[in-house]
């Protein structure tokens, strides 16, 4: 199957389908403001990657330490630099996500397709920390999850 760009274009998965799928982490693509629908969202669905934009500073080590991103991201707070570790060593390829909005809203489930790689477009706006994703499809209304603060966690189901 081909997949398509156009967020209303995706497949739209049944409740069963998604009540089947093992869920690994759920990450936002950006941050919940008036850029969310048209540059965030977009980026994320047209380019098909997914990333965190925690400072444009180079690409992270494989297995990046707490030291080392103390050192290179020291003025990013604990949890930004937990989540930028996580994003660095523990998503796998095949991992499943969904990709969020806001406090709860679920709008795509996806899956790690690449390994981390440093992209930088020379826009702030856009998350240079970055893994391709494959097999996008939209979650179906009513899907709901604990909510969420931060950008990046592993999924807790209700």
């Amino acid at each position: 199957m081909t997949q398509h760009t156009q967020p209303d274009t995706f497949p739209e998965l049944t409740s069963e389908e998604m009540g089947s799928l093992h869920i690994d982490w759920v990450i936002k693509p950006g941050t919940n403001d008036k850029n969310f629908n048209t540059k965030h969202l977009p980026i994320t669905l047209q380019d098909r990657s997914i990333g965190l934009h925690y400072g444009n500073r180079g690409e992270l080590p494989e297995n990046v330490t707490d030291e080392q991103l103390e050192l290179s991201h020291g003025d990013w707070g604990t949890g930004q630099r937990k989540q930028l570790k996580q994003f660095r060593n523990d998503f796998k390829i095949g991992d499943t996500i969904i990709i969020a909005q806001g406090l709860v809203e679920c709008l795509y489930v996806a899956e790690i397709a690449s390994s981390y790689y440093f992209h930088d477009l020379g826009d702030t706006d856009v998350s240079y920390h970055r893994r391709r994703i494959k097999n996008i499809r939209k979650i179906p209304s009513g899907f709901s999850r604990i909510p969420l603060r931060q950008t990046l966690a592993p999924y807790n189901p209700l």
